[in-house]
């Protein structure tokens, strides 16, 4: 937010050429995702603070950046580090209706180990069940609720059918229109352009906020148009706000 000792042209020229607008900011405050702000956050140093500016952080905020640059060292030493054995994770495949393959088993060991993950699986490899059987497993250890998907249209029939045949147990699955959401909702599906409209998104932005949600992103190079695109800044803002996003 911007200070009452900041003149207009500071403002413009210093801060919001750096941080972006997005449309949605005030002229007097910039609203930006935590991870985006993570990624940047070396400005306020460089740029402002050795130059004279201050700024203060209040101790959530403090807390969440902590965390985030925790969770980001965390996933970069996944990477560089050599590859941990995973057969001490351990899956009660008899708990499913639809035995996860070899394959699939080993990819769910490695999301299991990571703070997020991505799948890069060819077509028809079983994306969709091995998503759903970690988010299951997630949810065993409590360190996930609910889960958001968001995807096509094209596969709201899959997203839909795969729970029942996975689970032996029913899983509430909603179609997310825009109106409020059913509590006993458990996976709530909705397609990326319902992103677009502020209204919804603030719906979906509320509920993962208090439902302690993972964030499946199904086929998400459809939000690869960077900071200049809705879709890809409520996916970001929707991350924020997730407990795990894959």
């Amino acid at each position: 937010m911007k200070g009452d000792d900041l003149s207009p042209t500071s403002w413009q020229n210093d801060v919001v050429n750096w941080w972006g607008s997005s449309g949605e900011n005030k002229c007097d405050y910039i609203d930006i995702s935590l991870s985006e702000f993570v990624l940047k956050r070396s400005w306020v140093s460089k740029n402002w603070n050795d130059t004279g500016g201050t700024y203060h952080i209040d101790d959530k905020t403090r807390r969440l950046l902590e965390d985030a640059v925790e969770e980001v060292n965390s996933f970069k030493s996944l990477l560089e580090g050599p590859v941990p054995e995973i057969d001490a994770i351990e899956i009660d495949t008899s708990t499913y209706l639809r035995t996860p393959t070899e394959f699939q088993l080993r990819n769910i060991k490695h999301l299991l180990r990571m703070p997020s993950g991505a799948n890069f699986s060819v077509p028809g490899a079983g994306k969709t069940s091995t998503a759903l059987i970690v988010w299951s497993e997630l949810r065993k250890s409590q360190m996930v609720d609910k889960l958001l998907v968001i995807c096509p249209r094209s596969a709201f029939e899959s997203w839909i059918a795969e729970p029942k045949e996975v689970f032996p147990n029913i899983i509430r699955c909603e179609i997310f229109d825009g109106g409020p959401i059913d509590p006993a909702t458990e996976v709530l599906i909705t397609n990326y352009e319902r992103l677009e409209n502020i209204e919804r998104f603030k719906t979906l932005e509320s509920w993962s906020n208090r439902n302690n949600v993972q964030l499946i992103l199904d086929e998400a190079h459809r939000v690869k148009g960077g900071s200049k695109s809705i879709r890809w800044r409520r996916c970001i803002k929707l991350a924020t706000v997730s407990a795990r996003v894959d």
